[in-house]
């Protein structure tokens, strides 16, 4: 049996968003490469009240060219905690607190030769948004 040796031999990681602010519309994506699944994970800083919209779509390209909503609701996690109802879209509302998101994809859901993007709707300059994609690449491969 192989043991990995680091992380980065199962995950790849991407940074899609760093700190970037809410007040305009924007997407990001990576492109799954033999992916089990993508979890990505959002820190939202919500300083203002205006709602901040984060979507997942598929798209052409790494910045959501041509995008298309998800065909199927993922799980969604909260502050670690699944959501009764699984989405495609998460709305935050509260004023001036941290939340901590997670979609997780199922590779099936992402068509070939297509993005995975976060995508989110205007909001205000106050929100604050963080995002990473976590690729799981891991293959068993058999040996022993």
């Amino acid at each position: 049996m192989n043991i990995l040796s680091v992380i980065s031999e199962k995950i790849k990681g991407s940074v899609l968003f760093n700190g970037t602010v809410g007040g305009t519309g924007d997407a990001k994506g990576i492109k799954p490469a033999g992916s089990n699944g993508v979890v990505i994970l959002i820190a939202v800083t919500m300083a203002n009240a205006a709602d901040l919209v984060l979507s997942l779509v598929t798209a052409d390209d790494a910045d959501g060219t041509t995008p298309i909503a998800l065909t199927e609701v993922v799980p969604v996690f909260l502050e670690n905690v699944r959501q009764a109802s699984d989405a495609k879209a998460y709305t935050f509302t509260d004023a001036d607190s941290v939340n901590l998101l997670a979609f997780a994809v199922p590779s099936i859901l992402i068509p070939t030769d297509k993005y995975l993007c976060l995508s989110f709707a205007n909001s205000n300059d106050a929100n604050i948004i963080s995002a990473i994609a976590l690729d799981d690449v891991y293959q068993e491969t058999g040996e022993a």
